[in-house]
């Protein structure tokens, strides 16, 4: 009965294993002033997004990034309040590193508070 538990234990672990979205990779994007852009995943399993990012652009140097959920998205885009997976706040450099369940996750990208100045936001995944 011992080792059938351990052997459940370590399928339970296998099964729970993650997946990095993008292995050492970098990436760079353009958001324009008032505008935000984004990134769309679709996983069918639970998924590790891990990453580094950097803003470039105007007097301050900064970016708003979100990961949020399909029902997320689009009640952001239409200006409600909703819950994150990550939310960085108005920053230069950040981080994050999450584990999301199967879904449609969308990495935003948001410069609206900026009437002048485009953003560069560069992202190393690993």
């Amino acid at each position: 009965m011992n080792s059938l538990k351990h052997l459940f234990l370590v399928m339970l672990v296998l099964a729970m294993t993650t997946i990095s979205v993008e292995a050492q990779t970098e990436k760079t994007y353009v958001v324009d002033a008032g505008g935000y852009t984004w990134l769309e995943w679709n996983f069918d399993r639970m998924t590790r997004v891990a990453a580094k990012f950097r803003a470039r652009g105007g007097s301050r140097n900064d970016i708003e990034v979100f990961i949020l959920d399909e029902d997320g998205f689009e009640n952001w885009r239409n200006g409600h309040r909703v819950g994150t997976y990550y939310n960085s706040g108005r920053i230069t450099v950040g981080r994050f590193d999450v584990n999301l369940r199967p879904g449609k996750y969308f990495l935003v990208m948001n410069n609206k508070f900026s009437a002048v100045s485009n953003k560069v936001v560069s992202f190393e995944f690993y």
